[in-house]
């Protein structure tokens, strides 16, 4: 409603029809609210009786009626089906939307459709199904988390055609322009793009945040042979404490974790991080290479330059995303590791990122009154 609401284009009003009588109106809808007459009963209206066998039969009466209108009563529209080799499924404002990413796939040569349920009950199964024996996917796309997408399932469901899911929540519409460029920067990572079902089943749940992190690593593995994303560091020093059955302990809960780094921005906020990254995957390499072969000298202050490097635009965090990553996060470890270190000798992992500069560990610790030693 919020959409339409703020749109301006041209509408087509047809001719008003005059109001019709109130002995019109009952002599096609004897349910109708004129007022109770002295000649007829009054009108009850409930779908409740205390007999079984009336409720019954009036259960039966609603069966028939709703048969009735799956039959005569399903709506939808049709957006350059005839040919099409991939079907996008959409309603609401969405599916104005997707009628410009038809066009758009069309112009690059890709067979696309739309169909657009004007019913969401009566749903256009039938519809549905018939395209789906001769398109090669369909992508239920949606303004929501999947409320269609499992009926474009079901009615599908009787064929091999797959059906894939993309969905933004929020307020946040995703426009044309954007999806052309995702794809485009997923293809020359993946050799495919959000229009392969798969692909769509595996991002595409992502929040942006996520999606960018799964791009960035993919970005250094085809510039590393060999580096495997499943070998972390982290996981190698809790194997080696499970060994010398030592405890591990976190100052971090894992759900606090995914909260920060995958939710603590909004979705709007989360785009525009990830489209920097799509925009500019030359400097996002660049800016990788520089931070690997910072950790590896061991160089901490090129590595905190290199963390907080500006370009002047939207791509730069904020200050208020540095504290939600670095800063804040830092400061709270503070508080918790002198009861740790009290109790036992401990060795304490960070990511290297949060180590230097003025509200790093190693400062904090300082600060705090403790001596930091390099380890030789």
């Amino acid at each position: 409603d919020g959409i339409i609401g703020q749109m301006m284009e041209k509408v087509e009003l047809h001719p008003v029809k005059p109001r019709r009588t109130d002995e019109e109106i009952l002599q096609t809808a004897p349910w109708a609210t004129t007022g109770k007459p002295s000649s007829r009963e009054r009108n009850i209206i409930t779908s409740l009786s205390l007999d079984s066998d009336v409720q019954e039969k009036f259960n039966q009466k609603l069966k028939e009626k709703y048969d009735l209108i799956c039959r005569n009563e399903v709506r939808y529209s049709e957006f350059q089906t005839e040919d099409a080799e991939y079907l996008i499924v959409a309603f609401g404002c969405a599916s104005r939307i997707c009628e410009a990413v038809v066009e758009e796939l069309r112009a690059e040569g890709i067979k696309a459709g739309l169909l657009r349920p004007i019913t969401l009950f009566p749903f256009p199964e039938n519809e549905i199904a018939t395209l789906a024996h001769r398109v090669r996917s369909i992508m239920s796309i949606e303004l929501n988390l999947g409320q269609m997408v499992e009926d474009v399932r079901l009615a599908a469901a009787g064929t091999s055609c797959p059906v894939g899911f993309y969905g933004r929540q929020g307020g946040n519409i995703f426009t044309p322009e954007e999806m052309t460029r995702l794809n485009a920067f997923t293809k020359s990572l993946l050799t495919v793009d959000f229009t392969n079902p798969m692909v769509m089943q595996q991002l595409g749940k992502m929040t942006p945040m996520a999606l960018g992190q799964q791009f960035s690593v993919l970005m250094v593995a085809r510039r590393m042979p060999g580096f495997n994303p499943q070998d972390l560091l982290d996981d190698s020093f809790q194997k080696y404490a499970l060994e010398k059955q030592k405890p591990v302990l976190g100052l971090e809960t894992f759900d606090f974790q995914v909260k920060t780094l995958f939710l603590g921005k909004t979705l709007k906020r989360q785009k525009e991080v990830l489209m920097c990254l799509v925009d500019n995957p030359e400097y996002e390499n660049l800016l990788s290479d520089n931070m690997i072969a910072a950790y590896y000298a061991k160089d901490l202050q090129k590595l905190y330059d290199l963390v907080n490097e500006k370009r002047n635009n939207q791509c730069d965090a904020t200050p208020e995303e540095d504290d939600l990553l670095f800063n804040n996060r830092n400061r709270d470890w503070i508080t918790k590791m002198p009861a740790i270190m009290a109790a036992h000798s401990t060795l304490f992992c960070v990511g290297a990122g949060h180590l230097p500069g003025k509200t790093g560990v190693l400062q904090l610790l300082k600060e705090a009154g403790y001596s930091v030693e390099a380890v030789k």
